[in-house]
């Protein structure tokens, strides 16, 4: 019987996909290392593994949020997040800014150059107070995608990090698999004007981390809790 219920429990625990620890409100994604800390009201979201896990975990996620009222104080953490697919990070984009034109695209195809502009429908919609994106070297097109966007779109957002390096590649899928597929990107404004940018400039710079302290998200604590 016993046996019975740890096995239970075990199941539950896999197929939550996540788990909040203790009063800190922190949200993690399958295959993430949670942080040692975060100050409590602060929702955290680590976000290195959409590729893997898929969308209807971040939606999950932000329901959660939005439940607990933790939507005044947000923490995106982009580190790490080489590459994710361009749909999904659109996907992100209006979860937090709503419909509407979020990005134009050339896409470079064998039969020539396609040019597009990417918009959609929230699935799940969330008003925000304050959002800090942390970002670093490995934080590559299409998540640059998502926090430029954020950026031009949102008025209390501040990203804290490393500069990134703008790498125009992603991951797109196709039936007989994965391959890596050259875009070209202009991030559109909340009046519809392109903005090229060659990768994040954070607005607070964080080079290298102190051991067994995370400076980012120190400092990202720090700004949201700011009056």
């Amino acid at each position: 019987m016993k046996r019975f219920l740890f096995v239970l429990i075990l199941l539950v625990f896999l197929m939550s996909g996540g788990i909040v620890f203790g009063e800190n409100e922190r949200f993690i994604l399958p295959g993430d290392r949670p942080i040692d800390s975060v100050a409590d009201g602060i929702a955290y979201i680590k976000v290195s593994d959409y590729f893997e896990c898929g969308f209807s975990r971040f939606h999950d996620v932000v329901s959660e949020i939005k439940r607990k009222k933790l939507n005044s104080k947000i923490i995106l953490d982009f580190r790490g997040s080489s590459a994710v697919d361009l749909k999904g990070a659109i996907e992100v984009i209006e979860t937090f800014i709503g419909p509407g034109k979020v990005a134009y695209i050339k896409e470079n195809k064998e039969d020539g150059v396609r040019e597009k502009t990417m918009t959609g429908y929230p699935k799940e919609n969330i008003k925000i107070g304050k959002i800090v994106c942390l970002a670093d070297t490995d934080t590559n097109v299409p998540s640059e995608i998502i926090v430029l966007a954020l950026k031009y779109h949102l008025f209390n957002f501040t990203t804290v990090g490393k500069q990134t390096t703008g790498n125009l590649e992603c991951y797109r899928y196709f039936p007989s698999g994965i391959a890596r597929l050259p875009y070209g990107f202009n991030w559109l404004s909340s009046s519809g004007v392109k903005i090229t940018n060659t990768g994040i400039t954070p607005a607070y710079e964080v080079v290298e981390d102190e051991p067994g302290r995370d400076l980012a998200t120190e400092k990202a604590i720090e700004l949201l809790n700011r009056e």
